[in-house]
Formats: structure tokens, C-alpha cells, sequence
């Protein structure tokens, strides 16, 4: 069973899902509620915070399989969210691994690299951003996301 959380946690916790009215009005984390947090509940938010980290900055010989194997058991609102961003680094391995990874997640590939579905992950390793971009709208529409909370203009949802 799991301990219920502080009125903190959540109020921080809610501060992290940024959408994009947030984000382009610089709305920062909710950085008084730490001060707050239990113990346990800090390990928490450094663990999630670690991981987003490293899905955002990672590189195969730097952290990238850990990043990926904390981020599978971790699925929190914030880390699914760095997941996605994953999928659209510039780092082909990353984006390839992210992409696997989310589709799993979401209970459309049977593990975290279906090795049946390798022909559309590695379209987020193609050099062709086109290419990569298709894949992330195919990606979020398999998930159920939309595509344009990631992607800017209106080509996004097309």
C-alpha cells in the first residue's frame, strides 16, 4: 500500500506539469512546497528529477540505458512528459529508445524494444527531419497524445 502523499507533494507535484500557457509565461515549480516535503517524498522528487535529466541530456556512452531503464520504472506524469521530448532529440539513440519505450508505456508494443516494431523506431534515428517529425505525430497519435504539445505550428496536428 502505498503512503499518501503531503499536501506539499501534490501542490508541487501539480506545479510540474507545465502546458503551454506555463511554459511561455515562465511560470517556475512551485519551489516553496519542497521546503515542505517529507523525507521519502524528497528522495521522490530528486529520483523523478534525475531522470528527466537524463532523458533530456543523456547520451549512449553517458547515461542513456540508465536513464531509460529508471524512466521505465518511474512512470509519472513528468517523466512520460521528458519521454516524449526524448523522442524528438537530436540524439538518434535516444529518440530511437524513447519512441520504444513510450509505445510499451502505453501498451501498444510488447517490450520496451519491440523488436516488431524496430522499422518505426528507427525512423526517429533518420538524419531527415520530416522523416523523424511523421514519426513523433504516428508515435503520439498511437498513445493518445496530441502531437502539437510538443511541435510548433500548426503542422503538428496534420
Amino acid at each position: 500500500m502505498q503512503t499518501p502523499k503531503s499536501k506539499a507533494y501534490e501542490r508541487f507535484m501539480a506545479s510540474t506539469e507545465i502546458d503551454y500557457e506555463r511554459w511561455h509565461d515562465g511560470v517556475p515549480y512551485d519551489v516553496d512546497a519542497i521546503a515542505e516535503l517529507t523525507p521519502a517524498e524528497s528522495r521522490e522528487v530528486e529520483a523523478w528529477a534525475a531522470i528527466v535529466d537524463g532523458l533530456d541530456t543523456s547520451t549512449v556512452m553517458d547515461g542513456l540505458t540508465t536513464a531509460i531503464d529508471l524512466a521505465q520504472e518511474h512512470r509519472t506524469p513528468v517523466v512520460m512528459d521528458a519521454l516524449f521530448r526524448a523522442a524528438l532529440r537530436d540524439d538518434h539513440v535516444m529518440a530511437v529508445h524513447a519512441a520504444a519505450l513510450l509505445l510499451f508505456l502505453y501498451g501498444k508494443a510488447k517490450e520496451p524494444f519491440d523488436w516488431d516494431r524496430r522499422p518505426f523506431f528507427l525512423q526517429f534515428g533518420e538524419d531527415d527531419p520530416t522523416v523523424r517529425r511523421t514519426a513523433f505525430v504516428q508515435l503520439c497519435r498511437e498513445c493518445g497524445v496530441d502531437p502539437a504539445r510538443y511541435l510548433e505550428g500548426d503542422a503538428a496536428s496534420a
